[in-house]
């Protein structure tokens, strides 16, 4: 289990306790390690309340612009304020606005329900002894019914931020469940490929698994050794699987006609339904995008664009090479 599932199970084990202030602290955690902006600074908020967002965001993102920084301000705070809301017969209860909040913030929650039950408990006790003819009785049945409506008020609120807690880890939970498969889907991918070059074509399979390792990191100088990689690639899979001929079209310097050549007759062999033009059209792209690459730097979207369309190829390759004869 790595660690962002360990935080999930928390703040789902947090939830169901009722710990609220627990369960906030886990979803803080969260939030920053998935680097969720307003999420953050939404639990944030929870835990330390309205006075400190601005200083919260300030210390989290000091890159953000004033106007984005006020966005995720005001976001939260809407969240922080609905969370709290009174109803109406609170309010009247109360003796308040119907739009007023109770702004108790999760490290204070528990400790103002346990305080409002005890006296609570306080009132009904004189209350009942009210029926013995000692004092007014309605005084206290006044204060029980307010206590009640605070006491239910809170906690509401201390329902709808566990909530929040567990509906957003509940997300997260999902995205990585989802994020998981993709890369199990994608080593399988990696894998057969590297499998089949090392078969056919061993220098184009070196050449693939440089562009992984390079594919990972972020520095210009790799992106730029990912593309020259990616064109050797093409010349030696060219090399591999369909060799120069004595045919216009298919000599040494046109490897990309000559991948092409085997792949048209290997797919018309296995009669697998793949659309050649686009194939071809997406080999040239990584080509000449590799050979632009070489000579200057290339963007990180460049490069991932060309990661991508050379698996779409290879895996094509893949799946209908067996079906032909070497060129």
């Amino acid at each position: 289990m790595n660690l962002i599932s360990q935080i999930i199970a928390s703040i789902h084990s947090h939830c169901q306790n009722k710990n609220i202030l627990a369960a906030v602290q886990c979803a803080v955690r969260l939030a920053r390690l998935k680097l969720d902006i307003p999420a953050l600074i939404y639990f944030l908020l929870e835990l330390s309340g309205p006075g400190s967002v601005r200083r919260d965001i300030e210390t989290e993102f000091p890159e953000l612009t004033k106007e984005q920084a006020g966005k995720i301000a005001s976001t939260a705070l809407d969240r922080y304020f609905q969370a709290r809301k009174l109803r109406p017969e609170e309010a009247t209860s109360l003796g308040v606005a119907k739009d007023s909040i109770l702004a108790y913030n999760s490290n204070q929650i528990d400790g103002q329900i346990n305080d409002l039950k005890s006296s609570l408990n306080e009132a009904k006790m004189m209350s009942s002894s009210m029926i013995s003819g000692r004092g007014d009785q309605s005084f206290w049945i006044e204060q029980m019914i307010a206590l009640q409506h605070k006491i239910s008020a809170i906690e509401r609120s201390k329902s709808n931020i566990l909530n929040a807690c567990f509906n957003y880890s509940s997300q997260v939970e999902r995205t990585e469940y989802a994020s998981e498969s993709f890369m199990r889907e994608l080593t399988n991918l990696t894998e057969g490929i590297s499998a089949f070059l090392r078969e056919h074509c061993p220098n184009a399979q070196s050449q693939f698994e440089s562009i992984l390792t390079d594919m990972s990191e972020n520095a210009a100088e790799r992106r730029s050794h990912l593309l020259t990689s990616t064109r050797r690639l093409v010349n030696s899979l060219a090399d591999g699987l369909s060799p120069p001929q004595n045919v216009p079209g298919l000599e040494r310097d046109k490897p990309i006609n000559r991948l092409q050549f085997f792949l048209e007759k290997a797919i018309e062999a296995s009669n697998v339904d793949m659309d050649k033009k686009n194939l071809e059209s997406m080999l040239r792209l990584v080509y000449d995008r590799a050979n632009k690459g070489v000579h200057a730097n290339a963007s990180k979207f460049e490069v991932q664009q060309s990661v991508l369309q050379i698996l779409i190829y290879l895996n094509a390759l893949k799946t209908v090479a067996p079906f032909s004869q070497k060129g």
